[in-house]
């Protein structure tokens, strides 16, 4: 503990003094205006506890920054903290997302706190490394775009990436959710249940941060401890996570396939209608048609492109349940609880692998074969076609 720290209690606020009261700078932050008649200091794990009368009590939950804080860490462009160590707690959902009670935990996972003097001009990136320096998770302040409205109206479309990390001066927190990247999605695909985002939990270890900012690197050690309930052995916990990560990396490819699918018909329809009234190109079209109508259905094979609402895939419109949706739940299942995966699990993913390994294929040959043959007619005919992914 820094003991040059003191804390102060007003009549309207919170300060704290990081040089034995020679100068006090405001703790507020979220707490409103009001007066704070005790402040304690929790015995254990530090935090600072502040005790109003008429707001209920006020907690910083992590005092980091503040014991570290010196003049050299404030005339630095930048600066990274200590991580403290973060317990990797098993979570469960209660009984309604929907439901929100009066307080608020903490974050769960590593709090990591930062310091810029002013702000940068390009992004900043956090990255979580594992021991052999392989990055398992990056959090940019470049903000990722949603598939749906901010104020869309269905609770079902909760689905969010990442929030971008704060970039202005000061010190600032992000919070690492002690998991792996998350998979890919199909754009504007609808879900029914799962959430792609939200990778594995890394298992108990020693990790690095490393935070880049202008350019300039810096690092430091986060430690991860099992949650002392959780009595798994780790070799169980290793088949968890491998499971994890290869229905996620499944996940994955389905939305790379569609991406790069939707970009080969993008270009094939918008090349087409460029030949309109040119008779020489005739056969091309035709062919160029035949082509977007496999790659339509090949699409339908991975998710319904013309769902709209999930319920279109719970109602068995637009086809029903297809790859995606089934793959989409067991991504979460399969890091839900703790413990190797059962055989029925393995088992379902086992055939929904076979499944996506026979559209993989189908995809494979268009761009080895039907592709190149659409190519090849329309050099013939002199005229530039589609360029394959």
């Amino acid at each position: 503990t820094n003991e040059n720290i003191l804390y102060l209690g007003t009549e309207f606020a919170a300060w704290v003094s990081v040089d034995r009261g020679v100068s006090f700078s405001s703790l507020n932050t979220n707490l409103p205006t009001v007066a704070v008649h005790e402040i304690a200091q929790h015995p254990t794990s530090g935090e600072i506890v502040a005790g109003t009368h008429g707001r209920s009590i006020w907690i910083l939950d992590d005092l980091t920054p503040l014991r570290e804080w010196s003049g050299e860490i404030e005339a630095k462009p930048a600066h990274l903290f200590t991580v403290r160590p973060a317990t990797r707690w098993s979570y469960h959902s209660g009984i309604s997302a929907h439901l929100k009670g009066p307080g608020e935990n903490p974050p769960a996972g590593a709090l990591v706190y930062y310091w810029l003097k002013g702000a940068p001009d390009g992004d900043v990136t956090l990255e979580i490394l594992d021991g052999d320096g392989v990055v398992l998770r990056r959090l940019t302040s470049e903000k990722q775009e949603s598939d749906y409205a901010e104020d869309d109206p269905d609770p079902d479309r909760r689905l969010r990436p990442p929030e971008p990390l704060p970039v202005e001066a000061g010190v600032q927190r992000a919070v690492w959710d002690l998991r792996y990247e998350g998979a890919k999605k199909i754009e504007k695909a609808e879900i029914d249940f799962g959430d792609p985002y939200t990778g594995p939990l890394v298992l108990p270890g020693t990790y690095t941060a490393r935070l880049t900012v202008r350019g300039e690197i810096f690092t430091t050690p986060v430690e991860v401890r099992p949650d002392p309930r959780v009595d798994v052995p780790r070799a169980d916990m290793e088949a968890q996570l491998a499971f994890a990560l290869e229905v996620r990396d499944d996940l994955t490819q389905m939305a790379e396939i569609v991406g790069d699918l939707r970009t080969v018909r993008e270009h094939v329809t918008a090349r087409t209608a460029l030949l309109e009234g040119n008779e020489a190109a005739e056969e091309l079209r035709t062919e160029a048609d035949a082509l977007v109508a496999k790659l339509d259905l090949l699409e339908s094979k991975l998710h319904n492109p013309e769902a709209r609402v999930n319920y279109d895939i719970l109602a068995g419109r637009s086809g029903g349940v297809k790859l995606h949706s089934r793959l989409s739940p067991l991504c979460s299942w399969a890091h839900d609880g703790d413990g190797a995966p059962p055989a029925p699990i393995r088992e379902i993913h086992a055939g929904i692998r076979e499944e996506l390994k026979e559209v993989a294929a189908e995809w494979t040959s268009i761009l080895e074969t039907d592709l190149p043959a659409l190519n090849a007619k329309a050099r013939s005919l002199d005229l530039d076609f589609v360029a394959t992914p």
